[in-house]
């Protein structure tokens, strides 16, 4: 149905709602299209027809609806998008280089592997991103990603156009837009896109245990690299992290080379000794130079029956205020949530301003719980 309508054959606009089994994948769905609905996730019609309480014909779109849904299915309830679909064409733009499936992890491409199977990513040269995959029942998705300081000058145009020749010629090819991205809609609709629907998806809970969880990846953010970290970065790491100030509200102080060392031997085992925690530890680089400019990690342990990531964050005196933090942080957190942590959290303490504004960032909220004169956030 999807694929007709993005031929133009749309379903009947008779207000129905149809219930469809799950599809394959990792996600169930709600599609709207003009007076006609479709459901398909694992719930049968009449728990849908007990829910859906009036005659309005946009009901299965109502937020209260939507709630429940994913409260039945114990899933994630995503955002609603606008959906647009193109077609493949024969001209193979030169724009693009890549389409690797294992390389650093942008957080764009980190969200796309969670909802896609078979990505693969594509590059411009200009901090442009181009993510293509089979999404909701096979279809294949485009997502695009513009470097904030590069945007206004026409690239997400060109990344949105050049898409189109990832795929076979005739092929669709699908985008998802939140209504408020005006950007991005005027983007794929400058470049042939044309809206077909509107939907929101349903990530199922698959819960990794902590047993199995993945050693340390590279990563990547717009301007930061992050590398696992390993016990010869203490050499290049001791000078940068030397300064009192970096301690002021996490007490201690800085560290020796040979103390790092010690303490690096310890945190890449990538486990505690009684096997409740996992360690995730990375150094933070300026891609164009390769020089470090801090560190990042993780803490994961179950809380509750839940996968909980204590995350933190220390960027060189030097190097601060360039939004280092920020891009770091943002791709570990986009990680620990592919990988299936349920939660986020970080302890900062309440007078520590930039490291609150990561947090912010990253999504997360100060709670009312305080340890060791330090606020717990979380996501």
């Amino acid at each position: 149905m999807l694929r007709d309508a993005a031929a133009g054959r749309f379903p009947p606009a008779d207000g129905l709602v149809e219930v469809l089994p799950p599809p394959p994948g990792p996600v169930d769905a709600v599609v709207a299209f003009t007076a006609h609905h479709l459901i398909a996730a694992d719930v049968d019609g009449d728990w849908v027809r007990a829910a859906l309480t009036d005659d309005d014909v946009g009901a299965a779109m109502r937020a209260e609806f939507l709630a429940r849904l994913g409260e039945r299915l114990g899933a994630s309830v995503g955002m609603l998008d606008v959906v647009l679909a193109g077609f493949g064409h024969a001209e193979r733009s030169d724009l693009l280089t890549g389409g690797d499936t294992d390389q650093p992890v942008h957080p764009r491409l980190a969200r796309a592997r969670r909802y896609r199977r078979d990505v693969r990513c594509f590059q411009d040269g200009r901090g442009g991103l181009v993510t293509i995959g089979r999404g909701l029942a096979g279809r294949v998705e485009v997502s695009i990603e513009v470097d904030e300081e590069a945007r206004g000058r026409g690239q997400g145009l060109a990344l949105a156009r050049a898409a189109l020749g990832l795929v076979a010629p005739g092929e669709a090819v699908f985008a998802q837009v939140s209504p408020g991205n005006v950007a991005s809609l005027r983007c794929f609709l400058a470049a042939g896109y044309r809206p077909v629907a509107a939907e929101v998806l349903f990530l199922r809970s698959g819960r990794r245990r902590l047993e199995d969880w993945p050693a340390a990846v590279a990563l990547a953010g717009p301007r930061v690299r992050l590398e696992p970290l390993a016990v010869h970065h203490a050499e290049e790491l001791a000078p940068l992290l030397d300064n009192p100030d970096l301690h002021r509200f996490t007490g201690g102080r800085p560290a020796t080379t040979e103390q790092l060392r010690d303490r690096y031997r310890s945190q890449v085992a990538g486990r505690s000794a009684d096997g409740r925690q996992r360690w995730c530890n990375w150094i933070v680089r300026r891609p164009h130079d390769g020089r470090a400019v801090g560190t990042v990690q993780a803490t994961i342990h179950d809380e509750a029956d839940r996968l909980v990531a204590e995350v933190a964050w220390v960027i060189g005196s030097a190097h601060q205020r360039n939004g280092y933090a920020c891009e770091a942080a943002q791709a570990m957190v986009a990680w620990l949530l592919d990988c299936g942590a349920d939660r986020i959290i970080a302890h900062i303490h309440p007078r520590h301003e930039a490291s609150m504004a990561v947090a912010r960032v990253v999504g997360l909220s100060a709670t009312t719980t305080t340890v060791d004169g330090e606020v717990r956030w979380e996501r």
